[in-house]
């Protein structure tokens, strides 16, 4: 009789979800094909049940002083849109956007507001919008022609490195570190629910430090084989 395969539970928004999170599980699935992971993708402020979760990747612009989370991710946030919009209204400046939509999205630790204002750009606050919720809703909609979008580069990777999204304003971005890994405190992990935290460490290209507190070792077995992916 075959043994039940062990289970992962881990938790994180629809967008790292969708994004980030789901580029990386395949790899780990084909090393480590006994272990049954389990994705559920909720927004961040439904918070954690950790009777219920073995690992989550949380926003944290600040990432907290705890021993069990590790800084996982970095992003760049940035305006962002499909290079159909720039035919006719080029953006060559942060004062260009107030020409064009604007995609705002709740929840964004950098708002269109808090960008101009930042810039020093007069009337930041006129011009078209349109309220698209969440945020990878809200990046295909730029890659669709809809509109102009201040999002990050983790999110959007994919659609950067193909084209379907370009960043008009490279000398412009707000760098941020975001996202953590974290673990149920007072209680120790399981064998397989350790293996996954390990290797989204090893697959991050921008984790800074190890569970516990100890340097990353090159030589672990994670750390060989998960795929490094910049973001």
């Amino acid at each position: 009789m075959a043994s039940q395969p062990e289970v992962v539970a881990i938790r994180t928004t629809p967008s790292i979800a969708s994004t980030w999170l789901l580029a990386v599980l395949p790899g780990f699935r084909a090393a480590h094909p006994s272990v049954e992971v389990r994705l559920h993708a909720a927004p961040s402020r439904a918070g954690v049940r950790w009777d219920m979760t073995d690992l989550a990747i949380q926003y944290a612009a600040v990432p907290a002083a705890d021993p069990h989370t590790v800084a996982l991710l970095d992003e760049t946030i940035q305006p962002m849109c499909s290079p159909r919009v720039l035919g006719a209204r080029p953006i060559h400046r942060a004062a260009d956007l107030r020409r064009h939509v604007l995609i705002h999205t709740d929840d964004n630790a950098v708002t269109w507001q808090d960008w101009f204002a930042s810039r020093n750009v007069a009337g930041g606050a006129q011009h078209e919008r349109i309220q698209i919720d969440p945020s990878h809703v809200a990046i295909e909609a730029a890659a669709r022609g809809l509109g102009v979008v201040l999002e990050s580069d983790v999110l959007a990777h994919d659609d950067l490195a193909s084209g379907r999204l370009v960043a008009p304003l490279p000398d412009e971005p707000v760098r941020r570190r975001s996202y953590q890994l974290a673990w149920a405190p007072g209680r120790a992990l399981g064998p397989s629910a350790a293996l996954l935290r390990d290797w989204l460490i090893a697959a991050s290209p921008t984790a800074t430090g190890a569970p516990g507190g100890q340097a990353r070792s090159a030589g672990s077995t994670a750390a060989r084989r998960a795929p490094r992916r910049r973001a």
